[in-house]
Parts: structure tokens; sequence; C-alpha cells
């Protein structure tokens, strides 16, 4: 009498011949001949509450009937194949033996076993990923698997036009100009527009109507200054000035020391004008940096006047290494500012490294503001599965699904 539970296999030869595997109770491997058909085995087998059989149809035509447990996995063949399933099967005899079967399919296989899982192994040199169907009877480990190299992605910003800041107005300038310095880039220019910050009369002039007067400056290029004051009753303009209007120079006032004003019937008078800076503008984006520039207020008079400007990330970005081995997707994270930049990153399935980026949104980094921006590359990784072929050997199998995921769908069996 058999112990229903050590079949390992059993085949039908002929008609009412039978070739039947099993272990005996001492575990010594035994392979018989019976006069039983394979129906009767397998119905016997059930009504003793084993009931992991399945009838696979071999190339050859033959029936063979497998104990569920001892297959590892089940593989689709490729398309041109005229087989449709591979059932890779632990004999017990130290080895493991592929069997190419015809029926059923490795998605009915998996339906009548009902301890089987799908993964898509990853792409090997050339070699294109397939569905595998692995039993979780027979898993060892599972963890996850890193690329044998994580690929390195960097990238550059340049100066953003039109985004220059004047962070401190400064005062006491005549002629300021920019300097973009450091980085690591090159190629950057601004230019500086200057206002009025204060003005104090120097000659109050004649011929002035008495009472409050508005006067404006006269040298210059753009919106000229004006500030309110006192004409005395002589008609000379006396007292504090009040900046009312700063104004907008794209070249400065002459001289600061005595610009000539209007206002109020008066002739010659003057006022001494300390300018501070009113926008920055951006002349120039430059490229290639790597950190923040430094922003220089250049002028002999002025102090004080600070400004920045928004960086962008340029593409492309530059992959210094595409990666080895990768299994799943890459993803590109910048780290956040005023505007956070966003990239992905093209991972080739036949050769699993990353060969191309895409950059959808430059950003805008600032300094003074944001830390200069810092680019994370994750994933690549899928799942390794190590399969117990004999108790003491393991058929690595690597996968494109990640271990949560592969964990998911066997909790799910």
């Amino acid at each position: 009498m058999l112990s229903s539970c050590a079949i390992i296999n059993f085949t039908q030869i002929g008609a009412n011949d039978t070739s039947i595997t099993y272990i005996n109770q001492r575990g010594k491997l035994y392979k018989r001949r019976v006069t039983q058909t394979p129906a009767q085995i397998d119905t016997a087998c059930i009504s003793n509450t084993v009931h992991m059989m399945q009838a696979i149809t071999l190339e050859s035509g033959v029936v063979l009937w497998l104990n569920i447990d001892r297959v590892i996995y089940a593989d689709v063949l490729t398309a041109s194949s005229p087989l449709v399933t591979a059932i890779t099967y632990d004999n017990y005899n130290n080895d493991i033996t592929v069997y190419k079967a015809s029926l059923p399919t490795a998605a009915n296989f998996v339906a009548a076993t009902d301890n089987m899982f799908a993964v898509t192994t990853q792409p090997k040199g050339g070699v294109p990923s397939k569905t595998r169907y692995i039993n979780n009877l027979r898993i060892s480990r599972l963890a996850q698997e890193r690329p044998l190299v994580s690929p390195v992605i960097n990238f550059t910003t340049h100066v953003k036009s039109a985004t220059g800041v004047i962070l401190t107005a400064g005062t006491g300038y005549t002629s300021p100009t920019v300097s973009i310095t450091g980085g690591g880039g090159v190629g950057a220019t601004g230019t500086l527009n200057t206002k009025a910050i204060t003005a104090t009369v120097v000659a109050g002039g004649t011929g002035g109507t008495p009472g409050a007067v508005t006067i404006t400056g006269t040298t210059g290029t753009g919106t000229k200054f004006q500030a309110t004051g006192t004409i005395n009753g002589s008609g000379i303009l006396t007292g504090a000035l009040v900046v009312t209007v700063a104004g907008d120079y794209s070249v400065p006032i002459t001289n600061i020391a005595i610009e000539p004003v209007t206002g109020g019937g008066l002739t010659g008078c003057t006022v001494s004008v300390s300018l501070g800076l009113q926008s920055f503008a951006i002349t120039a984006n430059g490229s290639g940096f790597t950190s923040y520039p430094l922003f220089t207020v250049v002028d002999a008079t002025g102090i004080n006047g600070t400004i920045t400007a928004n960086m962008l990330v340029e593409s492309p970005l530059v992959i210094a290494n595409g990666g080895v081995d990768i299994s799943t997707a890459v993803t590109l994270t910048f780290s956040s500012g005023t505007t956070t930049a966003v990239a992905t990153a093209t991972v080739s399935s036949s050769l699993q490294t990353v060969t191309a980026t895409s950059l959808s949104n430059a950003g805008a980094y600032k300094k003074g503001t944001d830390t200069y921006p810092t680019l994370t590359v994750s994933g690549g990784s899928g799942a390794l599965i190590m399969v117990d072929a004999h108790k003491t050997e393991f058929d690595k199998i690597q996968c494109e699904e990640v271990m949560s995921t592969i964990q998911t769908a066997i909790n799910a069996l």
C-alpha cells in the first residue's frame, strides 16, 4: 500500500499501463509499472486527500500526472514555439527536469493548482522578458534586488531670464554694474537699473512760487525721480525733501552730487541724490552651473545693495552612468524650489540601462531663498526569488516586479 502523499508522479505508458514514481517510508525513490489507469490512481489520490495532482500533456503526447508541490515553476515559451508551456519539475533524484507541455497553458496551470503566481523576468543581455509562473511552496527567499550598478545622472543650471531680484536696494550708488561669477558656470551677465533713495537741496534756485512744490530730476535715461518740498517766501527751495517717485534709470543720473531739477517755477535749483538699486535684468543666461554663482554689485561709491536670480535646470541631463541590470522604472526627483524641476528617465528593456532623460519642467531655484537643487535617482530594482530546488540548491529568478508586488500576489493565493 503506497502512501499517496509520497507519490511524485505517474505516467501513462499504454492504455492500461502506468509508471508510478514514489518515495517509500525509508526515503528511497522507486519507479514501478502498475496496471491501474492514471485516472484510477488520480481518483484514489484525491480520495486520500491528496488533491494537488495535475495532468500535463507532454510534447510526446504522454499524459503526466504531477504532485504539484514538486513543480518549481512554469514558463511561457516564445511565441514562435509550437509549445506553450515548460514545467520545471524536481524529480527528487538530485536534479530537476524540464517538461515541455502542450496542455494546459501556463495560465491554465496557475488556475488548476491555485498555488502559482506570475512574474515577469528581467530581460538580460538582449533576451526579452517573459512570463514565469512560480510555485510559492518552493520559494526559499524573496528579497529586493538592486541593480548591479545604479544609474548616475547629473545636471547643470543656468540663470533664468527676467528673474533678477533686488534683495536690498542699498544706497550711494553712482553707476553700478553686476558681476556673475563662480558656481562652475560661465557666460551669465546682467544689468542694473537705479532709483532715487533720498534727495537733499544743494542750491535752492530762484524765482519759485512760494508753497509746496514737486520737483523732478532732469538727467539720466528712464523714469525720472520726483520729490516734494517747500519754496519759501523768497522763491527759494529750502528744507527737507521727500522722494515720492523713485524713478527707474537704465542710465543713471549724470552727477548725483548736483542734479538739476525743475518744478514750481524754480531756476538754477540743484539737489544731491543717493541712488539705490531698482531692478536687475539677466541679459545672458550662461550655462554649466553646478552651484549658485555669486551675484556682485560693482560700484565705487554704493553700499549694501544685494541681488539674486533664479536658476533653471538645463536640458539634457547628463547620464554619467546608465546603470547595469536595471529591472524597473527609474525615478528622478529634484528637491523643492520656488518651482520644482521635473524630469523622467527612459530605461532600455533590452540593455537594462538608462538611455535617455526628459526634462518637462526646468524649475526655478532662487539664491537666498532656496537651497541649490539636488537630484535623487531611485528605482531600477526588482525582486529576487530564490526557489528551493533540492532543499540544498537554489534557482535564482530575477523579476521586474518589486518585492511588495510579489508578496501581495503570494498572499492572495
